[in-house]
This record gives structure tokens, sequence and C-alpha cells, in this order.
């Protein structure tokens, strides 16, 4: 953590991350964060080993939450969930079963085809 208060649960574990600390998340090991202070933004430095699109999802994802006023929980859920369902070789979420993933995100990356939602996902790859 470089500056700000992030709060971290893994794997049903909570934690508090300050300046100066660090956490390691393992690899699918289930995890959550958020800012931890409203009024001081979080400024930190993650590493994802193997990276695979994580840059690219999370960039996207940042993008459609700013595009709504950076309010992650108004982020367009069509478009995410297409993008969603399109790495879902690399990424789940966590508490879902996969299967109940494939059906929920598929349906939904299908309606977002229908209706030209899907054209905000810009594969890079």
């Amino acid at each position: 953590m470089l500056s700000g208060t992030l709060m971290l649960v893994a794997d049903g574990r909570p934690v508090t991350l300050r300046t100066g600390e660090s956490f390691l998340v393992a690899a699918g090991q289930a995890h959550t964060f958020r800012n931890g202070d409203t009024a001081t933004p979080v400024v930190a430095k993650f590493w994802y080993e193997p990276a695979l699109n994580i840059e690219w999802m999370l960039q996207s994802l940042g993008e459609w939450a700013m595009d709504r006023g950076g309010d992650w929980k108004k982020m367009p859920l069509l478009p995410a969930a297409s993008l969603m369902f399109m790495l879902r070789s690399e990424y789940r979420l966590a508490g879902m079963p996969f299967w109940m993933q494939d059906v929920l995100l598929g349906s939904l990356a299908g309606v977002a085809r229908i209706t030209g939602q899907a054209q905000r996902v810009r594969r890079p790859f």
C-alpha cells in the first residue's frame, strides 16, 4: 500500500491494509477488496502472476464505472457480463459455482450481443 486504507477479504478472512503493508493472495483464492476510507483514495501497487488479461479487464470495468460517476455498483451489467463470460477460462466470481456462472453470464452475454451492448467490449487480443 502506498497510501490510504484497503479492506480485503481473502477466503473469508478480513484484512485491513495501510500504508507500507502488503498481502499475498494465492492463485485460486477467493478475494475481494474495497477502499476502507471514503475520504481518502487508495494508492496501491498490484502484481498479477501470470497477468493474463487482468489489466485489460480492470481497465475496461473501471472505465465503465467512471462513465457512471465512478460507482462500481452502477456499472453497465450487459457489457460487464459479456467481458466476464469472454474471460471465464481465466477469471471466476467467488462464491458462485462455475456452471451457474456459465449459464448466467452466457445468457447475459447473449443479450448483450443482441442489444449491441457487447460492442463496448473491445478485445485487445
